[in-house]
């Protein structure tokens, strides 16, 4: 077994011994022997590399220890030559700051024609699962990947066979040396840099560039056996899954975290057990289908939107185009649509958070004609498209109707939910008592009318970016619009900046980052740690007034009528401010019950000496069924628990693609490209900072993984941007940051984000659509 130390001493210990790669020529040299005698270690690199292009690199003795890797944190130089060859290596020692006497630095001969270069992690880094990650980039540049710039990626689940026939051909090379060295390394977590270079006779060549201990961040308790034991039983679900299903209509399969009531937004794409359950029982197992059909979609009842893959959620997204059918339209041309939309997503997977947008025809907008033209017309004939037309347009006058409109009754539901609350907390019966009616009454009055709103709000959206798609309003149009809008968000920053704290608590205490998380605390349980370092004494932010143009209300309205929807311009302006406004508003109503209704777990936990942390684990059903059933409280609840722990130490093993489209990902995948949503038209350069932290968030660039309401707060600290790792183009905190014109990337993928976490300063340009990282 190879004993992994320093960068120099580990390859010097591997020259003779790999025999998958070659290690590039080298001479290494400590800081000490460097200052006793340059001139001579000056001469021998010449003597020994013959005037070839170097690179110098570190190799200090704080790089590749048990305790840390720093990798990445000290200087290696690029295209040295023998002129200043001196100069550079001071510069790599200069980097160390204080470098000690044995602190070392490598001058190793420069690769010449590399085609590609990359990283290759043969663990998980968070849980020290064997997954194999390859991180590679095509091209001349060997630093692309290391200095963060991205590049492809490709991940294996280790524990099983794999025939080299099934490598992607840009890893087939490599594949041999990452296997030699983990049977050196008897099976310690490695983190290896490679190259590869093609000769003019096109013969490639694998370099070895460095090896390093991988550290973990923490390391799982399920090992290999029983990780391939879980994840042969999710290929076999998928399997099924992906078989013709009865009353629903498509070919094909594909799961996503993002699609539709995207969980990876709301709880995450690795949540506890008590939030997967709630949100599974407040919206997804029900709650989505019944609403969808009440507002003229097929129906789809009895059909549990979202899958639980061992605690990672996956939304079936063949349901939801099912689900996004007008009711009228007939089984065989329904199917159609159905497959046409599967086809379009797997073509372009970095779509899948935007589905609503650039798929799926949920509603009629001003550029659907010219979309539905896109339909193949070998598979739909004019009068399909026709028959699509209107049934759209059926929808949607339905959905504009001022009095008859189903968004119009949900918003009436929501006084209904308010009114029952308010009796429910005066009540003076048990928490289990409580809890139940609190839930139960989220689905009934809140929840279901919120799945109303947010389909209502989605069709504003659609309708105000396709106004952006035909030209007839302008990116700056389209951003004064919602700055002018009115959620309960901006009323909250306005009020944490100008109001007693005590009143902002009483109306907004009830708000928690992850609403569905029982460990996150309350703004009112803990008020400093969200609301400390506010800005005092300063006026609520006026709402800017805003007209469209006339010569722009008439377009719209002419527009409207030669559309056939049953709508003046001022009843199309009156739907979009009020079904995005009543979205938002929507949440906040129905997110105090569920926040109350945690807060009193956590209590009913404490009454039998069970934390809060413990309660996480637990799953709501057991909670209903202790208001059904009443006696053996703990019992019943530890049980639950365990079942939910062991769970949950499942789903923090396994990794799993953001698109699962064939059963075989569950064993490899490649991450597949993402397309942000940037919020309109802004430009910042920023440092980052990345949440949670104790740090001050003022005119800096915000990341944060997932965001929901709760997480509202952050724009009380005059922020200068937003990156989110998962949301979608009508997310909340998309929403939010066009209310406030407030630059954001929103969902830009989990690979992209751990990038940019580890990034100093940042340029968010949502013009251009560019994020880049700065030196």
């Amino acid at each position: 077994m190879i004993d992994f130390c320093g960068k120099a001493e580990t390859l010097h210990r591997l020259q003779n011994r790999v025999k998958t790669a070659q290690i590039p020529p080298f001479f290494a040299f400590t800081f000490e022997d460097w200052k006793s005698n340059q001139s001579k270690f000056l001469k021998q690199i010449d003597t020994v590399f013959n005037s070839k292009r170097l690179i110098v690199r570190s190799s200090a003795t704080v790089e590749d220890t048990e305790l840390s890797s720093s990798a990445g944190k000290y200087l290696s130089v690029k295209n040295v030559s023998n002129d200043n060859l001196e100069e550079a290596i001071n510069e790599v020692f200069e980097s160390y700051l204080s470098p000690k006497a044995t602190d070392q630095v490598i001058v190793q001969v420069q690769l010449e024609s590399t085609v590609s270069s990359g990283v290759v992690f043969t663990h998980d880094q968070k849980s020290g699962s064997p997954y194999q990650t390859y991180n590679w980039h095509t091209g001349e540049n060997t630093s692309y990947v290391t200095s963060g710039l991205g590049g492809m990626t490709w991940r294996r689940f280790a524990g099983s066979e794999y025939k080299a026939s099934d490598l992607p051909s840009a890893v087939k090379l490599v594949f041999p040396l990452v296997e030699e060295l983990n049977s050196l390394a008897d099976g310690v977590p490695l983190d290896i840099e490679y190259a590869i270079t093609k000769d003019l006779e096109g013969i490639e060549t694998c370099w070895l560039l460095q090896v390093r201990q991988l550290r973990i961040m923490n390391r799982s308790q399920v090992n290999a056996k029983k990780l391939f034991d879980h994840l042969t039983e999710i290929e076999e679900s998928i399997k099924v899954l992906s078989k013709k299903q009865p009353f629903v209509l498509g070919d094909s399969m594909v799961l996503g975290v993002m699609p539709d009531w995207n969980p990876a937004e709301m709880i995450g794409i690795q949540p506890r057990p008590l939030a997967l359950s709630i949100y599974r029982d407040l919206i997804t197992d029900s709650t989505w289908a019944y609403q969808r059909h009440n507002y003229g979609y097929r129906n789809l009842r009895g059909f549990p939107l979202m899958k639980d893959l061992y605690g990672l959620p996956y939304i079936d997204v063949r349901l939801s185009f099912n689900s996004f059918i007008p009711a009228e339209l007939d089984d065989l041309l329904a199917e159609k649509l159905v497959n046409h939309y599967m086809t379009q997503l797997l073509e372009k997977p970095w779509l899948h958070d935007k589905v609503e947008f650039e798929i799926v025809h949920s509603c009629l907008t001003f550029d659907t004609k010219n979309e539905l033209l896109r339909l193949s017309p070998n598979v739909f004939s004019k009068y399909e498209n026709r028959q699509i037309y209107e049934s759209l347009k059926k929808l949607t006058n339905r959905m504009l109707g001022p009095l008859e409109a189903p968004w119009v009754t949900d918003q009436k539901r929501l006084q209904t939910l308010v009114a029952r609350r308010s009796k429910i907390m005066e009540s003076t019966t048990d928490n289990v008592s409580l809890i139940y009616w609190l839930l139960e009454d989220t689905r009934r009055y809140g929840t279901l009318p919120f799945a109303g709103l947010a389909r209502a709000g989605f069709i504003a959206g659609q309708m105000i970016k396709s106004l952006l798609n035909i030209q007839v309003i302008d990116q700056d149009t389209a951003s004064a619009f919602y700055a002018s809008l009115s959620t309960v968000g901006g009323q909250l920053a306005d009020a944490m900046r100008s109001e007693n704290i005590n009143d902002v608590l009483k109306k907004y205490g009830h708000l928690r980052p992850g609403t569905y998380e029982i460990t996150n605390l309350r703004y009112d349980e803990a008020p400093e740690l969200y609301l400390k370092s506010l800005q005092k004494n300063i006026s609520p932010s006026k709402k800017l007034r805003f007209e469209f143009p006339k010569n722009t209300q008439k377009e719209i309205s002419l527009l409207l009528k030669k559309m056939g929807l049953n709508a003046t311009f001022e009843s199309f302006l009156n739907f979009t401010q009020s079904a995005i406004e009543l979205r938002e508003y929507a949440k906040f109503c129905f997110t105090k019950n569920v926040s109350d209704a945690l807060s009193l777990i956590a209590k009913m936990g404490e009454s039998v000496g069970i934390s809060r942390e413990d309660m996480s684990f637990s799953n709501v059903a057991t909670i209903f069924d202790l208001y059904v059933s009443p006696g053996g409280m703990k019992s019943k609840l530890l049980q639950s628990i365990n079942n939910g722990k062991a769970r949950f130490e499942i789903s923090q093993a396994v990794t799993l693609p953001p698109l699962i489209t064939h059963a075989s990902d569950v064993w490899s995948f490649h991450y597949p490209k993402v397309k942000p949503n940037f919020v309109g038209s802004g430009r910042v350069t920023a440092v980052v900072e990345k949440i949670p932290t104790t740090h001050s968030l003022q005119r800096k660039i915000v990341l944060i993984e997932n965001a929901d309401p709760g997480h509202d707060w952050l724009f009380t600290h005059d922020i200068a941007g937003l990156i989110t790792a998962w949301g979608g183009a009508n997310s909340h905190m998309a929403i939010r940051c066009a209310e406030l014109m407030i630059p954001a990337a929103i969902g830009i993928g989990q690979n992209e984000f751990d990038r940019f976490c580890s990034a100093g300063r940042v340029l968010l340009d949502c013009s251009s659509n560019l994020i880049e990282i700065l030196p």
